[in-house]
């Protein structure tokens, strides 16, 4: 009988990819009955405003370095991503993309940001492969993370450099705690990069801080200096780096949140006030931080670490939900075979924030399943963090009675 029983429990990574592949059957029935209408709910601005992470971006630079940071507030990214857009932009025939008119790009950029693409879901897949050790369970990870809602409308379609930073922390993780001196080093340096393309890849560096390992604080912020203001030598010094701070100002705040997740985008939904909005972030990362210095369980601290990626900046577009497959990683090679209710919680609310359901309707059902996975990931790592510290008081207790 009990052999019985164990036949029948359900592990996690069938639960996360039970729900993957339904999702999007369900979706290749509502495109096949709306005659594919629906990929209007599914794309930013109906596909019109395409691959422009990455076209528009190259164009921004594709004249020159100078000054670029003062073409307007969507130049925003830190000098280090704008010295690998230069590099692209060297390799491609002059006016090949206009700015703001990513339907004008030719053959040569299309063929370039595919060429980027393909690149980055390899570079991917061999991250996850050194973290699980396994092909079979790695290449079912990629592939449900690259056919997800996120990854699609988000990081492909908008050509974002999200997964190069997935790729890079999580190679960074992996030997962040190796017996390797070189390899420690390596984790602090990828670290850094990470931060020095994309800035919120920073807060990974608190690890360090909780694990009171001070001296790769010491280098880890020496390293994220290095990679973040030394490139603006080649971006007009430091009226370069005041020009992109306003940048980032003017973005956050004349912004739609229509496409974001962030926590400000939520509360955005009961009320249009500036103010209470960023009042919501300042809360939402107070909690998550004092819940990351809290936690004990390291794939856990990776969550609370990455949901601040995605719920706290204001404006935060979907392709950030693919951050999740950072800590992901080491959640499915800690729990791949669990059959805990917990862990199951976990993996159901991963599997929703990585689903494509999309009904045949007009309504953006696979924005809104994405965003309430995401929400409701941030509010059960607050609540089991919770949990967990009066379990631990309870037990103390009980001890000294």
């Amino acid at each position: 009988m009990e052999k019985q029983k164990q036949k029948k429990e359900i592990s996690i990574w069938q639960i996360f990819f039970f729900i993957i592949l339904a999702g999007w059957i369900f979706t290749g029935f509502s495109l096949i009955i709306t005659h594919g209408d629906i990929w209007n709910n599914i794309i930013f601005q109906n596909g019109n405003d395409r691959f422009a992470d990455f076209l528009n971006h190259i164009a921004y630079v594709s004249n020159g370095k100078e000054k670029v940071y003062e073409l307007n507030c969507n130049v925003c990214f830190p000098p280090l991503a704008y010295m690998f857009f230069h590099l692209l932009a060297c390799i491609l025939p002059e006016n090949s993309i206009g700015i703001w008119e990513p339907l004008s790009a030719n053959t040569y950029s299309i063929l370039v940001y595919a060429g980027f693409a393909l690149i980055t879901v390899i570079m991917l897949f061999y991250a996850v492969i050194k973290v699980l050790g396994n092909v079979e369970k790695s290449l079912a990870l990629i592939v449900s993370v690259c056919f997800s809602y996120t990854f699609i409308s988000g990081v492909l379609e908008r050509g974002s450099l999200a997964a190069v930073i997935s790729f890079i922390l999580i190679l960074a993780l992996y030997l962040k705690d190796s017996d390797n001196k070189i390899k420690k080093e390596i984790a602090l340096i990828l670290i850094a990069v990470a931060a020095g393309l994309k800035i919120y890849p920073a807060v990974f560096g608190l690890l360090y801080i909780k694990e009171k390992r001070w001296k790769e604080t010491v280098r880890l912020l020496i390293y994220g200096i290095l990679c973040f203001f030394v490139p603006f030598v080649f971006f007009d010094g430091i009226h370069g780096l005041v020009q992109m701070l306003q940048n980032q100002l003017m973005l956050h705040t004349i912004s739609t949140l229509t496409d974001c997740i962030s926590a400000a985008a939520a509360v955005s939904c009961i009320t249009s006030q500036k103010a209470v909005m960023q009042i919501a972030s300042c809360v939402v990362l107070v909690m998550l931080l004092a819940a990351f210095f809290i936690q004990k369980t390291p794939w856990k601290r990776y969550l609370i670490l990455t949901t601040i990626m995605i719920v706290v900046p204001i404006w935060s577009g979907y392709y950030t939900v693919s951050y999740l497959v950072i800590l992901m990683v080491f959640f499915m090679k800690e729990k791949w075979d669990s059959t805990a209710s917990q862990d199951a919680v976990y993996a159901l609310l991963f599997s929703i924030a990585f689903s494509m359901f999309q009904l045949p309707t007009g309504i953006r059902w696979a924005h809104a399943i994405c965003a309430m996975g995401v929400y409701l990931l941030v509010l059960y790592i607050l609540v089991d963090t919770v949990l967990s510290v009066l379990k631990q008081d309870g037990r103390r207790r009980f001890r000294k009675q």
